[in-house]
């Protein structure tokens, strides 16, 4: 399930933590991976005004990043380090700014986490990515039972 961790950290980023988590995996390539493994999943993550629907796979092209965020008013698309924003039949190039130059060098950027005491924010903070986990811990549930899994889990 690691190739889903990405895309369950941005929902939460995006929108918040899952009420509940529908997963499906497959095994689609048994000529490249001859051990029986799990090459590709589907999530669905329910949200009180919405479904997050996340997809990863070890059979997906290499680079194949792309994420497509669609809403009542317009599509936000990103991907190949473009951001396109699509209003009706309209699309806009979005400048994606560059990070600001303490958070340029990742490493760097930990290193003075470290040394400073400061704790990690926004994508990297510990509150995210336990979620992130918590969803993969409920879409591996939802394989093994082909049922939702609500969350928080009890």
């Amino acid at each position: 399930m690691d190739f889903g961790s990405y895309s369950a950290a941005w929902s939460v980023w995006l929108i918040g933590r899952p009420q509940w988590v529908m997963a499906q995996a497959l095994y689609r390539e048994p000529e490249r991976f001859p051990v029986k493994i799990e090459d590709h999943a589907t999530l669905l993550l329910g949200y009180p005004k919405g479904v997050s629907v996340l997809e990863g796979s070890w059979s997906l092209p290499v680079g194949a990043r792309d994420a497509t965020i669609t809403g009542t008013t317009g599509v936000l698309e990103m991907g190949n380090d473009k951001l396109v924003l699509r209003k009706g039949r309209s699309a806009k190039d979005l400048p994606s700014p560059a990070p600001p130059p303490e958070r340029a060098d990742p490493i760097a950027y930990v290193v003075n986490l470290l040394r400073s005491g400061k704790q990690a924010d926004g994508m990297l903070s510990l509150q995210l990515n336990v979620a992130a986990v918590e969803i993969l811990d409920a879409a591996k549930r939802s394989i093994q039972s082909g049922q939702p899994v609500r969350l928080p889990f009890e």
